[in-house]
């Protein structure tokens, strides 16, 4: 999670949340680490009515259905690109650090309008596959990246974001 440096102008905070037996765990992760990833388009908060706090609880629920467990979440707030509607994407890590699943998050509504879940065990040696199952292993990859691509946000784009959000909670 990304907050502005009320300290220090154009800096970013991190901090990092964890999912422990009691709850959620916020640490600070250090000062002056810059977003990498800012949205492309401006975010109307008018129509924000699902928080981060809920944005856990909900993908929380997600991961139970698909029988996942994770210990951090890494998420972001961004508008969507075509109908500038605000999304949450979400990482979802393990114990171990690796990622188990990336979500999108309407924070209109609620809606999980998308989920990758890896699998448990990618050691497993799969048995031949048919010419179509390899096409429509393919074809989700292209939907996954495509959702991937349209979180590629820029550093300067994150700049202009905090300073919403030190207006915000000043």
């Amino acid at each position: 999670m990304y907050s502005k440096d009320v300290y220090r102008p154009g800096e970013l905070l991190m901090t990092v949340v964890n999912y422990t037996d009691k709850g959620w765990d916020a640490t600070p992760a250090g000062a002056g680490k810059l977003l990498q990833r800012v949205p492309s388009k401006s975010i109307n908060f008018k129509r924000l009515k699902v928080d981060a706090k809920d944005a856990r609880r909900i993908i929380t629920d997600a991961a139970k259905l698909a029988q996942r467990s994770f210990t951090q979440a890494s998420y972001q707030l961004a508008a969507n690109e075509t109908t500038g509607a605000p999304e949450w994407g979400l990482v979802l890590e393990n114990a171990d650090g690796r990622e188990i699943g990336f979500c999108v998050i309407s924070a209109e509504t609620g809606a999980v309008q998308h989920q990758d879940w890896t699998q448990e065990n990618p050691q497993t040696v799969a048995a031949a596959k048919t010419s179509a199952e390899r096409e429509g292993e393919a074809a989700a990859k292209k939907v996954k990246q495509g959702v991937r691509k349209a979180w590629d946000w820029t550093e300067e784009a994150g700049r202009k974001t905090g300073g919403f959000f030190r207006e915000l909670f000043s």
